[in-house]
Parts: C-alpha cells; structure tokens; sequence
C-alpha cells in the first residue's frame, strides 16, 4: 500500500521520478541502462529502484489494462517528483507510423470520452523538445484508453471519431487519475508498434504446431510468421521509446541538479 506522508511541494521534487511500463517486453531494453538497486514484486506487478547516470529512479511495471494500471502507484513507498507512462500505443488517425513517437496532451476512457485529464505542460514541452533534438516524428494529441485491445481500421476510425483521440492503449488514463489525485505531474510517452492498418496478431495458442494435424500445418505456419513479425515491428519501435526517455530523463536530472 502506498504511503501517504505530509510532504511540501519542494520535498516532493527530490523524490525519485517514476516510469511506468505495462509489460516486460516494453521496459526490457530500458532497464538495462539503468543500475538496480532493489526490486520486489506485488502478484504480477514489479518495482525496481535504481540509479540512472548517479540519479534514483523508480520503475513500474503494471501489468496489461486499466485495472492494473490504476494499483501500479499503490506498490510505491513516497509519491515520485512525476510520473511518465511509456510502453506501446495503436495509431488511430492514418498518418501515423511504426515507430512514430505519440505524446499524450491529455487522456480519456473509451466510455467516458467528456471526463479528461490533461498532461503536464512541463513535461509534455521537455519530450516534444527531445524529440525534435532527436530527429524523431513526434505526435501530439489526446490519448484514450481502452480495457480490450482496438485492432479493426473500422474500429480506430470510429474510436478517433467519437473521442478525437489520435492513439489508444490500455493503461494510459488510469494512471493519469491516480497521478491526478496526488497532484504529482504526469505525462504519457509512447510509440507506435501497430498503425490503423495493422490486423491483430495471431495469440500464442493460435501459432502452436500440432504435427499431429498435418493438413493444418500450413495455416499454422503462416500465422506464426504473422506473429513473428509483429513482434520483430514491436521490438524495433520499442528502441525509439527508450531513447526519448533516456534524452527526456537527463533533461530532467540536469534541471533538478541547477535547482
């Protein structure tokens, strides 16, 4: 359980910044910059301390989906000086790419497209800025976030036609209520790994070979190189986030350092 302690605003600012990641896959290459110091693990939740470049730092990973994501802050011993949501996104309007960055200016629910919360000006700039430094195409647009997976074109051309969001995950907005309500700065960076014409890839027990059923072998193969090669498209994109976070991280250090 999260610890509420009576902190003033400065305090708070030399607290540890926080990235949180739904899934390992998305934090993997990450954590590997990084030195840690401790970790523990909550169910299928983990939190690792460690030191980035001299500078503590808090990673998160959440787990898949709103639920999850909204008790990722729960594991947290001191509220984090700001919080940035990373990981992987679907495109919802037609001029995004695979391993376009997309920025959140502010975040909805599926279902509750008029209740908002916008993201950090602050740190939404600092990322911008990175991303220009950077020489990475860079979005900026609402994020909506939904409990099921959005795959069909159809699908993403109605969801941005009835929130005006410009991409879609499924941790995004439950996050930003929980950083919302403790009055810390948040912001959403993520990159996208599946643009509005990409199908949904098959699931693992759709690729599993079964010699037994020679006449289904050939679907099956397909499918896995389906898979295969979403996972390869994933992980490619996924290099582009991390680089932002790292750039936007020392911006950030080095800001503190002046203070």
């Amino acid at each position: 359980m999260l610890i509420y302690i009576a902190v003033n605003k400065a305090y708070k600012q030399d607290n540890p910044p926080c990235v949180i990641f739904p899934m390992g896959m998305e934090a993997y290459q990450f954590l590997r910059r990084l030195e840690i110091r401790k970790s523990r693990r909550f169910g299928k939740a983990s939190v690792r301390e460690a030191f980035f470049e001299g500078a503590l730092i808090t990673v998160v990973r959440c787990g898949v989906g709103p639920l999850r994501a909204s008790r990722a802050l729960d594991f947290l011993e001191f509220p984090p000086s700001l919080i940035l949501c990373a990981g992987a996104a679907g495109a919802l309007i037609p001029n995004m790419n695979v391993g376009d960055i997309v920025l959140a200016s502010q975040s909805i629910f599926k279902d509750e497209p008029q209740n908002s919360i916008p993201c950090d000006s602050y740190l939404l700039d600092t990322l911008k800025d990175v991303c220009v430094k950077l020489r990475i195409t860079a979005h900026i647009g609402k994020f909506v976030t939904s409990a099921n997976p959005v795959f069909p074109r159809s699908d993403r051309l109605s969801l941005n036609a009835s929130t005006g969001a410009v991409a879609v995950d499924m941790e995004t907005h439950a996050i930003a209520l929980k950083a919302h309500e403790m009055g810390i700065p948040f912001c959403a960076v993520r990159v996208i790994t599946d643009d509005i014409n990409t199908p949904a890839p098959p699931a693992p027990d759709e690729v599993r070979l079964d010699w037994r059923k020679p006449r289904e072998l050939h679907r099956k193969l397909s499918l896995n190189y389906q898979r295969r090669h979403f996972l390869k498209a994933f992980d490619n994109a996924v290099h582009t986030l991390h680089d932002v976070l790292i750039a936007a991280l020392r911006v950030q250090s080095r800001a503190k350092s002046r203070r």
